[in-house]
């Protein structure tokens, strides 16, 4: 058989909920392997049901006994975790929008707020109150 066809049908049972992938998704099954994950073959959504796992051109690497766990990430899972990855690498570099930002999650550090301009004013804020059909004020942002 073409060693490119070779197909793995390993029996699962997934808690949560049920497999929820389009059928031409590209999704990829990892297994944790030393503390790393490893990619171990790429899922055949069309062949995959909810009792049988099928792994289009499966790893050597791959083990399969009772209880081992394997992870499924799609093409667009790994995009999202790509872009996040890069956002907290910028944030612990001091390169986002603000270099300080991860100061702001420890409790300690945390800086004190800026006062960039006075607060409104009562009359600034009236430009927001409403009034019902009566005339009566039914909101406003000052204090009342």
């Amino acid at each position: 058989m073409d060693k490119r066809h070779e197909k793995l049908r390993i029996p699962y049972r997934k808690e949560g909920e049920s497999l929820d992938y389009e059928s031409d998704a590209k999704v990829e099954a990892l297994q944790e392997i030393n503390g790393e994950l490893i990619r171990v073959g790429n899922v055949d959504i069309r062949e995959t049901t909810q009792s049988t796992l099928v792994l289009e051109n499966p790893k050597i690497r791959i083990q399969t006994n009772i209880g081992d766990t394997l992870k499924l990430r799609s093409q667009q899972d790994l995009s999202s975790f790509i872009r996040r990855r890069h956002a907290v690498t910028r944030i612990l570099n001091a390169e986002s929008a603000i270099p300080s930002l991860i100061n702001y999650f420890e409790p300690l550090t945390c800086p004190h707020p800026q006062y960039l301009q006075p607060e409104p004013t009562d009359s600034d804020l009236d430009a927001y109150n409403r009034y019902d059909k009566d005339g009566e004020l039914s909101f406003s942002l000052n204090r009342q």
